[in-house]
């Protein structure tokens, strides 16, 4: 089953066309990554799938049901949620004040305080800074408080937008592995928006090449990294992704 479809979908700003006719699948417990350059319109995708921007036309349907019309919270509610680039924490708020506007849609208090107690243990250092002012946190520190926030509200498919932009190989490599292991130990979907295309094709199962807001290609990561095309476009440095 599909946990994400996307069909067609055409996005504008100002007339411009930013992403044009794309058609996406993430399968339930699957891991796929978009791949691009600078104003490819990655980013654009995610914002439409979360309802932060319109599409023109096309459809979008999570978990069966269609969310192309669908205001932001309530796509959130459903399960889906965005880490999105640049971490953007509350910055005047705790490191456990974030976490707690995570969860802002839960009433379920006892297992708020164990899916907290869960990321605490995920990232060692937000335990530590749970009582510091989150715009005081490294940029390693406010990415893994951006995809705590998250986890609080128990999605069901998690897009991440760069969430390697400025970090320190060493933090990457941290990030990663907990994306790696939300995937396998809960099953759970992920969207992933990358940069470094090599450290993405080898976390994901499969993956899609855009171009201008246009999709250039697709398939599995495995076949796109032998790619001749993929090899010559995406050059840079690779991050060691733990098995």
């Amino acid at each position: 089953m599909a946990a994400l479809e996307i069909s067609g979908m055409n996005v504008e700003y100002d007339g411009v066309r930013a992403v044009s006719a794309l058609s996406l699948e993430v399968d339930e417990g699957e891991i796929v990554a978009l791949i691009g350059g600078n104003g490819a319109g990655k980013s654009t995708t995610l914002n439409a799938i979360s309802g932060l921007i319109r599409t023109c036309t096309g459809r979008i349907r999570f978990r069966g049901t269609d969310i192309t019309a669908a205001e932001p919270h309530r796509i959130v509610e459903a399960g889906l949620l965005q880490v999105p680039e640049g971490r953007r924490v509350f910055s005047t708020l705790t490191v456990e004040e974030n976490l707690d506007m995570g969860a802002f849609a839960r009433t379920d208090r006892d297992q708020i305080a164990h899916d907290k107690q869960d990321i605490f243990t995920r990232f060692p250092i937000l335990s530590q800074r749970r009582r510091q002012l989150a715009g005081t946190c490294s940029g390693g520190e406010q990415q893994m408080l951006a995809i705590g926030r998250a986890l609080m509200a128990r999605p069901r498919l998690l897009m991440l937008d760069e969430p390697s932009l400025g970090l320190a190989p060493l933090i990457v490599r941290d990030i990663f592995r907990t994306i790696r292991e939300l995937n396998r130990e809960r099953g759970m979907s992920i969207l992933l928006v990358e940069q470094n295309a090599r450290m993405a094709l080898k976390l994901a199962n499969r993956a899609t090449v855009l171009d201008r807001g246009r999709t250039t290609l697709h398939g599995s990561s495995a076949a796109l990294l032998q790619d001749p095309a993929v090899q010559h476009a995406f050059l840079g440095r690779s991050v060691a992704v733990p098995a």
